[in-house]
């Protein structure tokens, strides 16, 4: 008899569960589905942070490369980034970047990565080598005071971990002395 008890109010509650359910898990859908909408629509028609090709290298060029611009930046960088793919890309495939912001960014990392060695010794020969770091935070749209936050805590985390190795290596032997 219990046991029957038990089983009825399990379905009921279960049945219960799966109405309300239903209604909560299609709000959140609706949710989901709008949300991506209106940021499909945005970066579309490149409203708020889609509104600039970060990677767009006549921007680049602009901010680094004017009057107002970073030499240093410019002639190490950017101008080998921007022959790295000048080799590598048609004057047509070049002109597609403008409106792809995505693949635009993804070359421009490539690129990047391919003429880093390069970039890291014209910098040092400059003794700029910090500006390559400069760079890198320009051009991802990430404040640089979250950066720093994250590098702290990483930071942090890493002496707690050697604090704990040397620890664990200094009581080891006495675990081991006892087996």
């Amino acid at each position: 008899m219990n046991g029957t008890l038990t089983i009825i109010l399990v379905v009921i509650a279960a049945l219960a569960l799966l109405k309300y359910g239903k209604q909560l898990l299609a709000k959140v859908f609706g949710v989901l589905v709008i949300g991506g909408l209106i940021i499909g629509f945005m970066y579309k028609n490149s409203y708020g942070p889609f509104k600039q090709n970060i990677a767009d290298l006549e921007h680049l060029q602009q901010k680094y490369c004017g009057p107002d611009g970073d030499t240093d930046i410019c002639d190490c960088i950017l101008n080998p980034a921007i022959d790295d793919i000048a080799n590598r890309f048609t004057k047509i495939e070049r002109d597609s970047l403008k409106y792809q912001k995505i693949k635009a960014a993804y070359v421009l990392q490539k690129s990047l990565r391919v003429t880093k060695e390069a970039s890291l010794i014209c910098l040092a020969s400059k003794g700029a080598t910090e500006k390559y770091k400069v760079f890198l935070q320009d051009f991802v749209p990430i404040e640089n005071k979250y950066l720093d936050k994250v590098g702290e805590t990483a930071r942090d985390i890493g002496e707690k971990l050697k604090g704990e190795v040397a620890n664990f290596k200094s009581n080891k032997e006495n675990i081991d002395s006892k087996y």
